[in-house]
């Protein structure tokens, strides 16, 4: 019981967390200074597509961490994880990274 109150907590919790992730970026302008951040790094718009989408899914990643972080502590608790926590960053890290490259041929998509 105490597992499955845990589970709803973090995925109604992470759910909410992330639209107010997504309005906060939007509302106070964070999202055009990562535009402006990109547009300084290249004249190449796939270079600019790329570096956006990083520095998105990169901010995305870690205000998501003490969740993700907390989330895995309740696995270890509860028996369910017998995964260490460097190869649990390590995953953490694998998956920024396919996030950013999917994340970044979907956004050269929608521009081409």
């Amino acid at each position: 019981m105490a597992l499955e109150r845990t589970r709803i907590l973090l995925t109604v919790a992470g759910t909410l967390w992330t639209l107010t992730q997504l309005v906060l970026i939007l509302t106070l302008g964070v999202a055009a200074r990562l535009r402006d951040l990109a547009l300084r790094l290249s004249g190449n718009r796939w270079v600019q597509g790329f570096a956006f989408v990083f520095l998105l899914v990169l901010l995305l990643g870690l205000c998501d961490l003490p969740l993700a972080i907390y989330g895995h502590h309740a696995a270890l608790g509860y028996g369910l994880s017998v995964q260490g926590w460097g190869s649990w960053f390590g995953d953490r890290a694998k998956v920024l990274g396919l996030e950013w490259l999917i994340g970044g041929l979907l956004t050269m998509l929608m521009f081409w």
